[in-house]
């Protein structure tokens, strides 16, 4: 279950692995891999590939088994049967959803992005501003508030830009 994930901690006096990704993590590093790729501007396929390997994790993240679901669409925080989410982390992970579409053009990549965006706007914001925490049980949402969440504006505009859709305009992807 870990393919896909990428080491978060690792204790150098313990030579050891401490913590895998998370999807913030994972989906900041497999950002990172094409940015480098893209800066190096090499035929070496190394990083695209660790890129779209990242993606199977994340990809089992997402809820995407039922669309009539009020979480479909999200993405787990941890594991693929976590019950919750920090809208803002998983955002990171659905943001390398758009940064993989621009690298490989593969439509899956941004029908992800966009499932997430809608159960986004519809489920982790309150009055404009995406909340702390997202439970997909009975267990009552955080709506703490944190400083860290200019990664969302962000992330709907590079998805605006690929798609040149406004927020609530379906797309036919293939």
């Amino acid at each position: 279950m870990n393919f896909g994930r990428f080491i978060r901690n690792y204790s150098v006096s313990q030579q050891k692995i401490l913590l895998l990704s998370s999807n913030w993590v994972s989906g900041m590093t497999i950002y990172a891999l094409l940015m480098l790729h893209d800066y190096l501007k090499e035929e070496n396929p190394q990083y695209p590939q660790a890129a779209e390997d990242g993606s199977w994790y994340l990809k089992c993240l997402q809820n995407t088994f039922d669309p009539q679901s009020p979480n479909y669409g999200a993405l787990n925080e941890e594991l693929p049967l976590s019950n919750w989410c920090h809208p803002r982390d998983a955002l990171s992970g659905a943001w390398s959803f758009v940064r993989l579409y621009r690298a490989t053009s593969k439509c899956e990549y941004l029908k992800r992005a966009e499932m997430f965006a809608a159960w986004h706007r519809k489920y982790a914001m309150r009055g404009g501003y995406p909340i702390w925490t997202a439970f997909f049980d009975e267990h009552e949402n955080t709506d703490k508030y944190g400083n860290f969440q200019a990664g969302s504006a962000n992330y709907y505009f590079d998805l605006f830009m690929l798609t040149q859709k406004p927020r609530d305009e379906k797309r036919n992807l293939k």
